[in-house]
């Protein structure tokens, strides 16, 4: 069994590099599908927003895959833990502040449930959120994204919010839809509610616990509070008939909020979706104006198959875009890509290589090229398909001067990788036996990946802790 308290102790006696602060908000939505004897099945996306101009670089480069938990709501016990796998990425626009960035990093599976009486919970935790949170109280806040499904006997899709969280321009007085859409056309009630915490900057991915684990919320500064986001310098509610929220504010700054929606059927609740949605309000004398220049976005791996290629020019033109592409090493650019609009572009490409891209832009007879800066990036050949701490144990955890990887069902190893913080491997062994003992006595304190792959194709993955030399 995983034990939360076991990690947090450790907190005082590593220190992790990597911050990864980088998250702004994120929500859980689900979609019925269909049903078949005891099995229900639902479609889960999950939805990650980050800050892609002041993200830390490693963090921002590890979210290809996110580690859920799925819990029976009357036991607690765990029922699935999924590795869900990025499916799409899309750069929500604030091109009149240069130096802000929002994307949006989604990711979707289908699970199969098993009849219950309770309902399920969806529970998935990931540190950390941006520095630059105004009204709580410490940085590097993990978050934490809760939902719940009702049990099989009732068919629901949760609702979908209406439009994305991004910046909010003139910080005297404003509103934004909040709204969301239903398809089984049930009664919406919203509310303000406090921000989960979760994950932390020892283990800021972790494996979902076995036993489901009451949230804790966000600490706020004193004066801050769910329903006073902005504390005494401003105001904020939810207007009950055009789900919009409005707003008077004094300064300047990023928010944590969070919006909650109690879903009610012929007058009783069956599910609750939260969005996590931190936002920045932004003074109208505060940005600068965008130049007409033509951003590259960093590219995103797509379930470890293709890149997901993306600029932008936020001047409303006519042009056309040539999308071009080299390989480290050689100085030739290949065209790849021709499109009259910026839409996102997919791109296979060959793993274990790094790759550059630019954009060229013809506009009214002049040709503007991107930056590179941001347009590189490196794909490793390591495909996670599945958890399960049922097939494989790797201990003692934490553990000192070697580690102890053995297969339970029978299977044989056929490699284990070991990974540290920054994602770069740090020892590699090939085995022939069933159970096996590695030296560490050389590795630093600190966090690691373990990955493990067996005869059948599988990996798994494990995190541990070294605690001394």
């Amino acid at each position: 069994m995983k034990k939360r308290v076991l990690i947090l102790f450790f907190t005082s006696l590593i220190s992790i590099g990597t911050y990864a602060t980088h998250i702004i908000g994120g929500t859980i939505n689900y979609k019925y599908l269909q049903s078949s004897g005891s099995e229900i099945t639902y479609s889960i996306t999950i939805e990650i927003f980050r800050d892609c101009y002041n993200g830390d670089p490693a963090a921002l480069a590890s979210d290809s895959t996110l580690l859920v938990g799925i819990y029976d709501n009357d036991t607690k016990k765990i029922l699935h833990s999924k590795i869900f796998e990025l499916t799409s990425v899309k750069r929500l626009s604030n091109c009149n502040w240069p130096n802000r960035c929002t994307e949006l990093f989604s990711y979707q599976m289908n699970i199969v449930l098993k009849y219950n009486s309770s309902g399920y919970l969806i529970s998935y935790e990931r540190c950390c959120r941006i520095n630059t949170v105004f009204n709580l109280l410490a940085t590097n806040q993990g978050m934490r994204l809760i939902s719940f499904i009702p049990p099989m006997s009732v068919h629901n899709n949760s609702p979908v919010f209406n439009t994305q969280p991004t910046l909010v321009s003139g910080t005297y007085k404003a509103n934004f839809d909040l709204g969301a859409t239903d398809a089984d056309n049930d009664s919406l009630v919203y509310e303000l509610v406090a921000p989960y915490i979760g994950a932390s900057t020892v283990v800021p991915r972790p494996e979902p616990l076995d036993n489901y684990d009451k949230p804790s919320v966000v600490n706020y500064k004193s004066g801050f509070s769910p329903t006073q986001p902005f504390g005494t310098s401003g105001t904020i509610s939810i207007d009950p008939a055009t789900r919009e929220i409005n707003f008077n504010c004094k300064y300047s700054a990023d928010y944590a909020m969070c919006v909650e929606i109690k879903e009610y059927r012929k007058g009783v609740l069956i599910g609750i979706t939260r969005r996590d949605c931190p936002y920045a309000l932004v003074s109208d004398g505060s940005g600068t104006k965008y130049d007409g220049s033509l951003k590259l976005d960093r590219p995103a791996a797509i379930n470890k198959l293709y890149l997901n290629v993306q600029w932008q020019i936020c001047q409303t033109v006519d042009a056309n875009y040539v999308l071009e592409r080299r390989e480290n090493g050689s100085p030739l650019w290949t065209r790849i890509h021709y499109s009259n609009t910026n839409e996102p572009y997919k791109d296979t490409v060959k793993l274990n290589t790094r790759y550059y891209y630019r954009v060229k832009a013809a506009i009214k007879g002049d040709t503007i090229i991107s930056n590179t800066d941001t347009g590189s990036i490196y794909l490793p050949a390591v495909s996670i398909r599945r958890i399960s701490s049922k097939n494989v144990k790797v201990y003692p955890n934490p553990f000192k001067d070697h580690l102890k990887v053995e297969m339970v069902d029978g299977k044989q190893p056929i490699s284990v990788q070991i990974f540290n913080n920054l994602g770069q491997i740090v020892d590699k062994s090939l085995f022939d036996t069933k159970a096996q003992t590695i030296n560490t006595s050389g590795l630093p304190l600190g966090l690691y990946t373990i990955e493990i792959s067996d005869s059948d194709g599988r990996v798994f993955r494990h995190l541990m802790v070294k605690l001394d030399q």
